[in-house]
């Protein structure tokens, strides 16, 4: 059995009290398999701000902390999302994978961790889940595993912050062979405009999951998606598809307000978190709206694949 440990990645850009608004960089060490990163946000006033920052997420709060979290190895990003993306997308496979309670500790003390999970613990099997951890070996050609973090607003001078990596040794080959799977999160802003949309410009292969906002002016009230000719969701509306999802164990958006998250797609109810859609930038979708919308639809994508190296 290898050794889990808990190691502190240090800043090497400063970010800590009174940071000014701004992107901030960590380089995390290699020679590691990471299961987990939590962001860790310590107020020191009794008065903490929430640490997720997105108005127009279902957890943002006007005024946290943070705003986008972008991975990348060898300068390459293979994941990027604001705070409250994040959260969404962690708490749809339970609550309890997301951001810590605001609570945890007391007085100036009070702290808040958000997960970024690799090792995925809600996989039915252990075996796939112990697999999706990032084995950041540099014989595989990973030469930097960098994590930027942008400041939604400026850091209270009380404040602290830090990363904290749940790692252990690297192995030769992932669990029962073949290649080493890492998700990968990309994010999308899809046009709305009037009642009803057809949308093709996903280009992705594997996903996993499709997560969308509601535009302005209407909620997303049914999704209908081909691959090829092939009919995967026909017409489905939003209370059918939040029903088939918690019926899985899953915890799906339910908005019907603009600027929050109203329609999870998730492609195998039967076996809700292993499959991925092998869609090689086939996918297909059409969206039909409860009223005449404008803007955009925030929308973030999750595949699998083996590192960008």
């Amino acid at each position: 059995m290898r050794t889990k440990r808990i190691i502190l990645v240090p800043s090497n850009a400063g970010l800590g009290a009174s940071s000014a608004v701004g992107t901030y960089i960590y380089t995390l060490p290699k020679g590691v398999r990471y299961a987990r990163l939590d962001l860790v946000y310590i107020d020191g006033s009794g008065a903490p701000i929430d640490i997720s920052s997105d108005p127009t997420g279902d957890f943002g709060t006007a005024g946290g902390l943070l705003g986008d979290i972008e991975l990348q190895t060898n300068s390459k990003t293979f994941r990027i999302h604001s705070a409250c993306d994040l959260d969404h997308a962690n708490t749809l496979n339970g609550t309890q994978y997301g951001r810590g309670a605001l609570k945890t500790g007391a007085a100036a003390t009070l702290r808040q961790p958000l997960p970024i999970w690799f090792r995925e613990p809600w996989r039915k099997d252990i075996n796939q889940a112990d697999s999706m951890a990032f084995n950041c070996d540099p014989t595989w050609g990973i030469n930097t595993f960098q994590i930027k973090i942008t400041l939604a607003v400026a850091m209270p001078a009380t404040a602290t912050f830090y990363i904290l990596a749940y790692v252990d040794d690297i192995t030769p080959n992932p669990n029962k062979g073949g290649l080493q799977a890492l998700k990968r999160v990309y994010r999308y802003y899809l046009p709305a405009n009037g009642n009803a949309g057809d949308y093709t410009q996903i280009a992705l292969n594997n996903i996993q999951t499709i997560l969308m906002v509601n535009p302005t002016g209407g909620y997303i009230q049914k999704c209908t998606a081909k691959l090829g000719g092939l009919l995967l969701r026909d017409a489905v509306y939003q209370p059918d598809n939040v029903a088939a999802m918690i019926g899985e164990g899953l915890n799906p958006a339910v908005s019907q307000v603009a600027g929050h998250f109203g329609y999870d797609l998730v492609w195998d109810y039967d076996d809700p978190i292993q499959s991925a859609l092998p869609a090689a930038g086939n996918l297909w979708m059409h969206l039909d709206f409860s009223a005449a919308t404008t803007g955009i639809i925030r929308t973030l994508v999750e595949t699998l694949g083996a590192p960008d190296v």
